[in-house]
């Protein structure tokens, strides 16, 4: 994906909509998916709905009140990853490893750690 196209919208009890993000990054949308989902609004009950969306209008995150984060349908069902594991496949792709390899850990390897 491209840097700068996410964007992130706020959904209200009274039916209107607000972007507060528009082709952003994807770290930037996440943060203000969090800051809208987490401030006074959100608590309040005002804020019904926050989701991202991709440069294909797809929604790659959704956030309902009293529901927190849920899957969109099409996702549902498929096996995620725990966090701790994306973090480490992440981490060895910036570190020069390709995604083929990213199941590869440096034990699988006959690599030792120093």
């Amino acid at each position: 994906m491209n840097t700068g196209e996410f964007s992130v919208c706020q959904f209200f009890t009274n039916d209107s909509y607000e972007y507060v993000r528009k082709f952003v990054s994807a770290e930037e949308a996440v943060k203000a998916a969090h800051f809208y989902t987490h401030n006074v609004a959100a608590s309040m009950g005002i804020v019904e709905r926050v989701i991202i969306t991709d440069g294909g209008d797809s929604c790659v995150f959704e956030w309902k009140k009293g529901e927190g984060i849920v899957w969109p349908e099409n996702l549902k069902g498929l096996e995620v990853k725990s966090d701790t594991k994306i973090v480490e496949d992440q981490r060895h792709v910036t570190e020069g490893g390709t995604q083929e390899a990213v199941g590869e850990r440096t034990e699988d390897r006959g690599e030792t750690k120093t």
